[in-house]
Formats: C-alpha cells, sequence, structure tokens
C-alpha cells in the first residue's frame, strides 16, 4: 500500500473517531444545555429529548467505520476488488446481507 492511500485512510478513521467521539458527549451529558452558534437549548426541554434520541439514532447508523486496512506482502499482487465484500472487505466471504 502507498504512503498516500494509508494517509487517506487514518485521515478517514481519525475524523470518524472525533466525530462519534463528539456526538457521544451529547449522550452522556443528558443535563448539560446545548450551544450551537447563538441558540442555547434547556436541557429539559422536549427539543434537546429529540436531539439526543436524533444523535443516539446517528450513532447507530454510523457504528464501526467499516473500513481497515490489510498489509499485503507482496506489492506487486493485484487484488480482484470485484470478489471483496461490499460489507466486510473480504475475498469470499459468506456474508448474507443482500
Amino acid at each position: 500500500m502507498n504512503e498516500e492511500t494509508k494517509k487517506l485512510v487514518d485521515a478517514i478513521q481519525e475524523w470518524h473517531g472525533q466525530a462519534v467521539a463528539q456526538l457521544k458527549e451529547i449522550i452522556n451529558h443528558p443535563s448539560a444545555d446545548m450551544k450551537v452558534g447563538d441558540i442555547t437549548i434547556g436541557a429539559d426541554t422536549e427539543k434537546a429529548k429529540g436531539i439526543r434520541f436524533g444523535v443516539s439514532l446517528s450513532l447507530e447508523l454510523l457504528g464501526k467505520l467499516p473500513l481497515t486496512i490489510n498489509a499485503i506482502e507482496d506489492e506487486d499482487e493485484e487484488i480482484d476488488t470485484d470478489r471483496l465484500c461490499y460489507f466486510c472487505g473480504q475475498d469470499g466471504c459468506d456474508c448474507d446481507i443482500i
């Protein structure tokens, strides 16, 4: 794998991790008011409850980032990407998600 690809994957993983951490902060502090720009939403309001619900849903949908790097011994070896599973990234997997 070339260095540019590794940097890109690292950046995506870092972005995803930071986004998930920020969303978890909202869930982990339900008694804190929320402030975005000039708008403040009280922690005990119906809006805040709706926002926390939406954040929980977002965390469920984001889940674990489905992107990993596997070291390949032979740099010249070509990978038939048409055979890789869209969901788990493995060659010849048994995913029955479709």
